[in-house]
């Protein structure tokens, strides 16, 4: 008898273990939840589809933090900043999250630097390449966004 209530006793400090560990990782997925969360302004989640086909919302409930896919964090910028200040910018965002600048592309009036960082495992394929960090700058605002901004910039 005192065997069986020895076994009973292993198997339950094992199953409160085993929810401690659970709840330990579910608390540390729950506190990295924005990439961006160094930066201010706008932010948009992506749920369900790290696409345009994703439901975007800009509050989350907690149902929603298994469904985020990717993020964006819209901001404005000082006034009279120049375009090679705007470069500048892009890259210092592209240093902080590690990230190797794969392609810029310019087109009405917005600068878009497509990035990639090995630090994060998602991404999608551009011009054949993984993409995974987008820079937007124009004049006035930027946007960052992971895997890359999506909506009206």
């Amino acid at each position: 008898m005192q065997f069986f209530i020895w076994r009973c006793k292993n198997f339950l400090g094992s199953i409160v273990g085993f929810l401690l560990a659970l709840g330990i990782l579910g608390c540390v997925y729950v506190g990295g939840i924005s990439r961006f969360s160094a930066l201010t302004g706008k932010r948009t989640f992506y749920l369900d589809s790290p696409t345009s086909q994703g439901l975007q919302t800009e509050q989350l409930t907690l149902s929603d933090v298994w469904r985020i896919k990717g993020e964006s964090v819209y901001f404005s910028l000082p006034e009279g900043i120049e375009n090679m200040a705007a470069d500048g910018l892009a890259k210092k965002i592209a240093a902080k999250y590690h990230a190797e600048i794969v392609y810029v592309e310019a087109i009405g009036g917005v600068t878009s630097y497509y990035c990639h960082t090995l630090d994060w495992a998602d991404g999608i394929i551009l011009y054949g390449r993984k993409i995974n960090l987008h820079i937007a700058v124009s004049e006035g605002r930027c946007a960052v966004g992971s895997p890359i901004v999506f909506g009206g910039f």
